[in-house]
């Protein structure tokens, strides 16, 4: 229950400190796109590094669906990638019933999945970066499971430092590129790197907690 409490506090922290900083930036709305006849549900998102490449997971299908983007991060150019055929993206019910979150490493060679229904991390080997045609799960346990760790929490519902800061430095990057100030994300990023070089690298998002406890 503490671990749970500290997570939602962090979550709310990192939530009211990016729309903070959203509102003093004056950020407006610019487009979106509707996925709901790939996934009615939507949870996760992820990017590849150009942003020509978008992927979500979510509780319908449960599969991973991918997006093409002809310009980077513009949602105006995105087109949904039938890798079946039939308009279904990567399953991933065999691993996790209920998929949440989905992370890349850096060159999209490694996919990461996470959900409510596992306790578990699955791992998913792309033999071409960011093709979800080319991923075939790791079974590192030979039983279907992936990397448990219901012994440290009861839900797997976050991330390491090491890839949220790899997805915050998009985003920055983005914001400078568009030439939209963000100071207060920036800040978050900033408390990440404090938490990296506390040793936190794979630490989640209730890192915070050990920062600020830290600051006292």
């Amino acid at each position: 229950m503490l671990n749970y409490l500290k997570k939602i506090f962090s979550i709310f922290l990192i939530f009211n400190l990016t729309f903070v900083s959203s509102a003093q930036a004056a950020t407006t709305f610019v487009d979106s796109f509707d996925v709901s006849t790939q996934d009615a549900t939507p949870r996760g998102l992820a990017f590849n590094n150009d942003g020509t490449k978008m992927f979500v997971v979510g509780d319908t299908g449960n599969d991973i669906n991918s997006y093409t983007l002809s310009t980077g991060f513009d949602l105006s150019t995105a087109t949904f990638n039938d890798i079946n055929g039939d308009g279904t993206g990567f399953d991933v019910s065999g691993q996790e019933a209920t998929p949440q979150y989905i992370k890349f490493n850096n060159d999209g060679t490694k996919m990461f999945v996470s959900g409510y229904s596992g306790y578990d991390i699955n791992l998913y080997t792309l033999s071409t970066g960011f093709d979800l045609s080319t991923a075939t799960f790791n079974d590192i346990n030979g039983d279907g499971s992936g990397f448990d760790v219901s012994g440290q929490d009861e839900a797997t519902r976050g991330f390491a430092v090491d890839w949220m800061r790899k997805d915050l430095a998009i985003v920055i990057e983005e914001a400078k590129r568009n030439g939209s100030p963000i100071p207060v994300t920036e800040i978050v990023d900033s408390y990440y790197a404090k938490v990296q070089e506390m040793g936190g690298n794979r630490w989640d998002n209730s890192s915070l907690i050990a920062l600020l406890k830290k600051k006292k």
